[in-house]
């Protein structure tokens, strides 16, 4: 009761308890449902890109899956995780992992990019490359705490969104004491 509300007592809402999701027996379960959920929600639609994210010690974390929805420029990222009993859709509880954490213990320069694609695009190049999962809306949900005390050059995409992701990660890592720059490179895409 809340007597604070006019002198009139004023009964908050009890929270439900939620169903508990039911896991899809395996990976290609969960996207297969995944896409399904997009495809209720956005329309029809076609898987454009997964990218597994492993902890430090190469154990799978989560992974990403990229839908493109048909006949437009729209698209859709879903996460899933594996859970007991096999896969759940949503990202996994706590800090998310970086991607490719498992090969950024040993190096002393790392490339932060907005996105497993360039990522992955980097690596071709030899450059030991990182990025957090949910592109460039959410940097605060990731553990950013490996990079500690590393040099780290950071490739934002060149529009708005990559910009404020440079500086909001920019400052998560200052204040991991790690040496930052950012590099901008025009046409950088999105």
């Amino acid at each position: 009761v809340d007597p604070s509300r006019n002198g009139h007592a004023h009964r908050r809402p009890v929270a439900r308890n939620a169903k508990p999701k039911k896991a899809n027996p395996a990976a290609a379960a969960a996207i297969a449902a995944a896409k399904y959920g997009v495809t209720e929600e956005r329309g029809p639609c076609t898987i454009a890109g997964q990218w597994t994210y492993h902890n430090a010690d190469g154990s799978e974390s989560f992974h990403v899956v990229r839908f493109n929805v048909d006949g437009s420029d729209a698209k859709e990222f879903r996460p899933i995780h594996p859970v007991d009993g096999g896969y759940l859709i949503g990202k996994p509880p706590g800090k998310l992992v970086l991607y490719g954490l498992d090969t950024l213990t040993a190096a002393e320069v790392v490339d932060v990019h907005e996105g497993e694609g360039c990522v992955d695009q980097a690596r071709k190049l030899d450059r030991v490359a990182t990025t957090s999962a949910h592109g460039s809306k959410s940097p605060q949900l990731t553990d950013w705490s490996p990079l500690a005390g590393k040099t780290v050059y950071i490739f934002p995409d060149n529009d708005r969104a990559g910009e404020t992701y440079a500086i909001i990660v920019a400052g998560i890592l200052i204040g991991l004491g790690c040496t930052v720059f950012i590099v901008r490179l025009p046409g950088l895409g999105k």
